[in-house]
């Protein structure tokens, strides 16, 4: 699998964290092979993303080399921090 420069990465864990799909074959099945990585995580952040994601050994095979992942991972980390913020500034908004 190729690599992929930092705005292809930054597409992906955005594609992972919100569920939306439509940027290719190939980054969709990495999208999906990575949440199904990540569901618990996608489920307990409320995140849209935790719909798409499955368990399947299928998932396996479209998972990208171990640096590129981990350089993945930590995007998707920085975008499940942002939602989880802007969920918490939405809930602090909200009259009482």
């Amino acid at each position: 699998m190729e690599k992929f420069d930092r705005h292809t990465l930054d597409l992906v864990a955005r594609a992972v964290v919100s569920g939306h799909r439509g940027y290719g074959k190939q980054l969709d099945r990495v999208a999906d092979a990575t949440a199904s990585l990540l569901k618990n995580r996608l489920e307990a952040a409320a995140a849209p993303g935790a719909a798409r994601a499955r368990n399947s050994h299928k998932a396996e095979e479209a998972l990208p080399d171990r640096e590129t992942l981990v350089s993945l991972l930590n995007r998707i980390e920085k975008h499940l921090a942002m939602l989880v913020l802007a969920q918490g500034a939405d809930d602090r908004s909200q009259p009482r």
